[in-house]
């Protein structure tokens, strides 16, 4: 599930389509310039952090980046429909219709299995993905000793150098305290170079099938219903302060807790 305010155009953009566009930077430049964004993360990450991942893992250096507001490739997603709910409607702007000022958001549900590996690559892309894990396991550390981490590894690698119209769901194999407490998964779009996120999205088997494995629930509430929301998903243990742990997450709890402070004692 994702949770987003209502778009009338694009509806899905990673924070890598939104910095070229910010900067008209030219499309068919964008694969270079993450290559040369994840090399500059990795050479200067060991002065913040001494919990390096291995220089292979892409996607884990990709989380690590998507955690810390780097621009990426990755679009977040939930496996919790509550927790997509509370990104929806915490920050939705209200709008005037017809005199009466409604709060619109949308919550995206995806059917992950659709987007698994098997079903967005060509047969001969998992027939190599596979010939490429064995090898790679044969001659790594036993770091590598894990064959279902070692192959989305070789997914990542494989779309990143063989560009594909696909969405393709996945999590890296160390999940950070966010992704865990957030049920977060990610999408990766196997194709930047040409199109947009949401190309990738509805443009395989001409968007037919992609559409039928994604729903759009509609939100359009009053003022006082989104408070209400937000006060149940608070007593089901959903906030600010939950889902990004740390004196930041509890602060920014604040700004909502404020609508009905005392009932958080």
């Amino acid at each position: 599930y994702r949770g987003q305010k209502r778009y009338q155009d694009q509806i899905f953009t990673s924070s890598l389509e939104r910095a070229y566009k910010e900067f008209n930077l030219e499309q068919d430049t964008i694969r270079d310039r993450e290559k040369e964004i994840i090399r500059e993360f990795k050479r200067k990450y060991h002065h913040y952090s001494s919990d390096i991942p291995n220089d292979d893992d892409n996607l884990e250096w990709m989380s690590i980046m998507q955690h810390y507001g780097a621009p990426t490739r990755l679009l977040d997603w939930t496996y919790s429909f509550f927790v997509a709910v509370y990104f929806a409607i915490e920050n939705v702007k209200e709008h005037n219709i017809n005199s009466n000022f409604i709060f619109e958001c949308d919550v995206w549900a995806l059917n992950s299995e659709y987007f698994s590996a098997k079903t967005v690559l060509k047969p001969e892309g998992y027939k190599q993905i596979e010939r490429e894990c064995k090898r790679y396991m044969f001659v790594s550390s036993q770091y590598y000793n894990d064959e279902r981490m070692v192959e989305r590894i070789k997914i990542i690698d494989y779309l990143i150098s063989h560009p594909l119209f696909c969405v393709h769901a996945v999590n890296p194999f160390r999940l950070n305290e966010r992704l865990t407490i957030q049920q977060g998964v990610f999408l990766f779009p196997g194709d930047i170079t040409t199109i947009s996120f949401d190309d990738n999205l509805t443009l395989k088997y001409e968007g037919k099938e992609s559409k039928k494995n994604l729903i759009r629930f509609m939100i359009n509430v009053t003022k006082e219903e989104r408070l209400n929301i937000i006060k149940k998903l608070h007593t089901m243990n959903i906030s600010r302060a939950v889902l990004f742990p740390g004196l930041e997450g509890f602060a920014e709890l604040l700004k909502t807790g404020m609508a009905y402070l005392p009932e958080l004692t």
